[in-house]
């Protein structure tokens, strides 16, 4: 048998049925406290590893410090860690059945090395000052279903790579910015007021998106006023902008 906390075997019966869709809530780390000892939990799910260790800053990065313990018969992991420190960098040392030992991120880190290094950082997401209390109570007045919207895409395949470490996609686009407007010149003044909010190493982006269609729209068009409805405005002119 298992040693397994009483209130850990809902959400484990439930990962393993494949329905846990808090599964980030229980897996990956966490702070947490055993025997008065404040510090982190963390589990994985290595269902074929012979044995699994968490390393890190923390202990040297030294596989026999702190060992995990199998708390499932289908493969979940579990280990506690004294004492972490918020940043601290971490991955999983697993032993697979042949004796190999690899190095391997956490799926359900809430934080990351800057690419192209890879380890996961320790983070408590309630830590974090929030000072947004004036734009949520906004937010929650605001009448969402009938006003203008942003869309954020993510292209996943941009991100897969080759055995080398080229992208997939040589040049292309990862990001796609989608915004929603009255008139086609405040989708793109929204659109790139959104591009100047994502960072990341090596950004680049257009900056000719939209001008040829803005300068072929008659004048009346863009003196619109934002008292139209949204609706209809968008079904007649399918102003839609994609960066």
């Amino acid at each position: 048998m298992y040693k397994v906390n009483k209130k850990d075997e809902v959400p484990i019966y439930l990962f393993h049925q494949g329905t846990n869709f808090k599964a980030y809530e229980f897996m990956g780390s966490h702070s947490s406290k055993r025997k008065g000892v404040s510090g982190a939990v963390f589990r994985v799910w290595a269902p074929h590893a012979h044995s699994v260790s968490v390393v890190g800053d923390f202990n040297s990065w030294d596989r026999s410090c702190d060992p995990m313990e199998k708390i499932s018969e289908n493969g979940l992991w579990e280990g506690f860690v004294p004492e972490i420190k918020q940043y601290d960098m971490y991955k999983y040392s697993i032993e697979t059945p042949s004796g190999d030992v690899v190095l391997k991120t956490d799926p359900y880190a809430y934080h990351m090395q800057t690419r192209p290094e890879s380890a996961s950082r320790f983070y408590e997401l309630g830590k974090y000052p929030w000072k947004d209390q004036a734009w949520m109570e906004k937010r929650r007045l605001q009448n969402h279903v009938g006003e203008p919207i942003n869309i954020y895409e993510v292209n996943l395949g941009s991100w897969r790579q080759y055995e080398d470490g080229k992208f997939y996609t040589n040049g292309g686009r990862v990001l796609g910015v989608t915004c929603n407007a009255y008139t086609l010149q405040g989708a793109l003044d929204k659109s790139y007021e959104a591009i100047s909010k994502i960072k990341f190493e090596g950004e680049h982006f257009r900056k000719d998106i939209g001008q040829k269609a803005l300068k072929a729209l008659p004048k009346d068009s863009l003196d619109l006023e934002y008292k139209q409805d949204m609706e209809d405005y968008i079904e007649e002119n399918g102003v839609y902008l994609r960066q």
